[in-house]
């Protein structure tokens, strides 16, 4: 039915089908997928949203959420969903503080940025909260650590390095 682009009645099947069946996370994310790749982002966030309701626990659900969310501009919405997600897979981590740092909530950014356990994408991400705050002194100082974790071969980070030399 969302092949054939009859949305409406397909989500009229949905709840139907989901009554017959003890649905999973897994099943509304396939679903709200399906509803996403034929641009009806706001039917997909429905199923999402619904799915949030019974499966709080699953990160999964709430980080497709989040992006759906990121596709309409909201970026603060995002950031909460993926922090949330991360209390569940601490795979979301990065991913949660980079959320913050793009809605210019820079303390909470370092804030989850401390509990990444990756030490290479921590400095990475430290780096980007510190230019984008002007505080190119402490860029400066994470030299030796961007050494350690040989992370200077990354062309952006020499430049940002040097950038915060210059400044």
């Amino acid at each position: 039915l969302i092949d054939l682009g009859l949305f409406q009645h397909a989500l009229e099947i949905s709840d139907q089908y989901f009554a017959t069946i003890t649905p999973t996370a897994k099943d509304y994310i396939i679903f709200a997928q399906a509803l996403a790749s034929s641009a009806q982002l706001d039917k997909a966030i429905m199923i999402l949203e619904k799915s949030k309701l019974l499966f709080p626990e699953d990160a999964k659900t709430g980080v497709l959420l989040g992006h759906l969310y990121l596709k309409k501009d909201m970026v603060h919405v995002t950031a909460d969903l993926f922090e949330r997600s991360s209390y569940y897979d601490h795979n979301f981590t990065a991913e949660a503080a980079e959320m913050h740092r793009r809605a210019s909530s820079i303390p909470h950014a370092l804030y989850l940025n401390s509990k990444i356990t990756d030490k290479a994408e921590k400095i990475k991400q430290k780096i980007a909260i510190f230019i984008q705050r002007g505080e190119f002194v402490r860029v400066i100082g994470l030299k030796d650590a961007m050494y350690r974790y040989n992370i200077l071969k990354d062309e952006n980070l020499r430049y940002a390095l040097a950038y915060s030399y210059f400044m």
